[in-house]
Protein backbone atom coordinates (compact mmCIF):
# COMPACT_ATOMS: atom_id res chain seq x y z
CA UNK A 1 0.00 0.00 0.00
CA UNK A 2 2.47 2.25 0.67
CA UNK A 3 4.60 1.65 -2.67
CA UNK A 4 1.02 2.14 -4.11
CA UNK A 5 0.81 5.45 -2.00
CA UNK A 6 4.41 6.65 -2.95
CA UNK A 7 4.23 6.20 -6.63
CA UNK A 8 0.72 8.11 -6.55
CA UNK A 9 2.30 11.08 -5.45
CA UNK A 10 5.49 10.79 -7.60
CA UNK A 11 3.32 11.06 -10.59
CA UNK A 12 1.07 13.57 -9.03
CA UNK A 13 3.99 15.61 -8.47
CA UNK A 14 5.47 14.72 -12.40
CA UNK A 15 1.96 15.10 -14.16
CA UNK A 16 2.41 19.07 -14.05
CA UNK A 17 5.37 18.98 -15.91
CA UNK A 18 4.73 16.02 -18.07
CA UNK A 19 2.04 18.12 -19.40
CA UNK A 20 3.74 20.92 -20.07
CA UNK A 21 6.21 19.07 -21.52
CA UNK A 22 3.83 17.39 -24.10
CA UNK A 23 2.07 20.41 -24.33
CA UNK A 24 5.40 22.09 -25.75
CA UNK A 25 5.86 19.32 -27.96
CA UNK A 26 2.82 19.64 -29.66
CA UNK A 27 2.78 23.21 -29.77
CA UNK A 28 6.78 22.66 -31.68
CA UNK A 29 5.25 20.21 -33.65
CA UNK A 30 2.62 22.35 -34.94
CA UNK A 31 5.41 25.59 -35.99
CA UNK A 32 7.33 23.28 -37.43
CA UNK A 33 4.40 22.06 -39.43
CA UNK A 34 3.45 25.37 -40.22
CA UNK A 35 6.90 26.45 -40.82
CA UNK A 36 7.54 23.36 -43.30
CA UNK A 37 4.45 24.83 -45.09
CA UNK A 38 5.01 27.89 -46.10
CA UNK A 39 8.72 26.61 -47.19
CA UNK A 40 7.22 24.16 -49.61
CA UNK A 41 4.81 26.93 -50.55
CA UNK A 42 7.34 29.20 -51.31
CA UNK A 43 9.01 26.74 -53.23
CA UNK A 44 6.41 25.82 -55.21
CA UNK A 45 6.00 29.73 -56.01
CA UNK A 46 9.60 29.72 -57.30
CA UNK A 47 9.17 26.46 -59.32
CA UNK A 48 6.26 28.51 -61.43
CA UNK A 49 7.89 31.73 -61.72
CA UNK A 50 11.13 29.94 -63.01
CA UNK A 51 8.40 27.63 -65.16
CA UNK A 52 6.77 30.48 -66.30
CA UNK A 53 10.20 32.90 -67.09
CA UNK A 54 10.99 29.67 -69.63
CA UNK A 55 7.90 29.40 -71.14
CA UNK A 56 8.02 33.52 -71.65
CA UNK A 57 11.75 32.94 -73.02
CA UNK A 58 10.49 29.94 -75.71
CA UNK A 59 7.70 31.89 -76.53
CA UNK A 60 9.74 35.09 -77.36
CA UNK A 61 12.43 32.91 -78.97
CA UNK A 62 9.47 31.77 -81.15
CA UNK A 63 7.89 34.98 -82.06
CA UNK A 64 11.67 36.07 -82.95
CA UNK A 65 12.37 33.72 -85.03
CA UNK A 66 8.90 34.17 -86.89
CA UNK A 67 9.44 37.78 -86.92
CA UNK A 68 13.51 37.03 -88.36
CA UNK A 69 11.96 34.34 -90.97
CA UNK A 70 9.68 37.08 -92.58
CA UNK A 71 12.10 39.45 -92.36
CA UNK A 72 14.54 37.54 -94.44
CA UNK A 73 11.88 36.37 -97.06
CA UNK A 74 10.98 39.97 -97.25
CA UNK A 75 14.59 41.61 -98.14
CA UNK A 76 15.48 38.38 -100.29
CA UNK A 77 12.42 39.88 -102.48
CA UNK A 78 13.14 43.68 -102.19
CA UNK A 79 16.93 41.88 -103.31
CA UNK A 80 15.31 40.01 -106.12
CA UNK A 81 13.29 43.44 -107.16
CA UNK A 82 16.24 45.19 -106.82
CA UNK A 83 18.09 43.20 -109.18
CA UNK A 84 15.28 42.67 -111.54
CA UNK A 85 15.30 46.50 -112.06
CA UNK A 86 19.13 46.80 -112.16
CA UNK A 87 19.09 44.19 -115.28
CA UNK A 88 16.19 46.34 -116.64
CA UNK A 89 18.27 49.54 -116.22
CA UNK A 90 21.00 47.71 -117.49
CA UNK A 91 19.26 46.37 -120.87
CA UNK A 92 17.94 49.66 -121.97
CA UNK A 93 21.25 51.56 -121.23
CA UNK A 94 22.73 49.31 -123.51
CA UNK A 95 20.36 49.51 -126.43
CA UNK A 96 20.57 53.52 -126.07
CA UNK A 97 24.04 53.51 -126.07
CA UNK A 98 23.76 50.51 -129.43
CA UNK A 99 21.21 52.99 -130.71
CA UNK A 100 23.88 56.21 -130.21
CA UNK A 101 26.79 54.54 -131.49
CA UNK A 102 25.01 52.99 -134.29
CA UNK A 103 24.00 56.56 -135.21
CA UNK A 104 27.31 57.82 -134.85
CA UNK A 105 28.33 55.06 -137.53
CA UNK A 106 25.74 55.54 -139.66
CA UNK A 107 26.64 59.73 -139.47
CA UNK A 108 30.26 58.74 -140.16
Amino acid sequence: IQAVSRGHSVRKVFRVPLQRHRAALRIQRQVRRHLASVLVKELEAANFRRWQHEAATTIQCMARRVFACRLRDHLHFVYLAASSIQAHCRGYLSRLHARQNNAATVIQ
